[in-house]
């Protein structure tokens, strides 16, 4: 099984294959990453970054991502802000 996620870097090809938060306004540009389970499980980090739809298997280095893409905390409630510190 595969599993996407969310890079903390603004994507080179903003749009499809992306993500963004409706809550905090985010526009639809953070980058996205292909784990596998063990991957995600041993939580190693993504060494690329989907350009994309993921399907399209177009990736380039995370390393080349050099942009910051995060949520606006302060726009997030308390549990929200929980989960997303989890996530990290």
């Amino acid at each position: 099984m595969r599993n996407l996620v969310q890079i903390d870097r603004r994507s080179p090809a903003p749009g499809v294959g992306c993500w963004g938060c409706v809550v905090c306004g985010l526009p639809a540009a953070g980058a996205l990453a292909v784990l596998c389970d063990e991957c995600l499980e041993r939580r190693r980090p993504a060494l690329y970054a989907c350009v994309g739809a993921p399907c399209e298997n177009h990736r380039v280095p995370r390393a080349e991502l050099t942009e910051r893409f995060e949520h606006d905390l302060a726009k997030h409630d308390e549990y929200e802000n929980e989960w997303l510190r989890r996530g990290r």
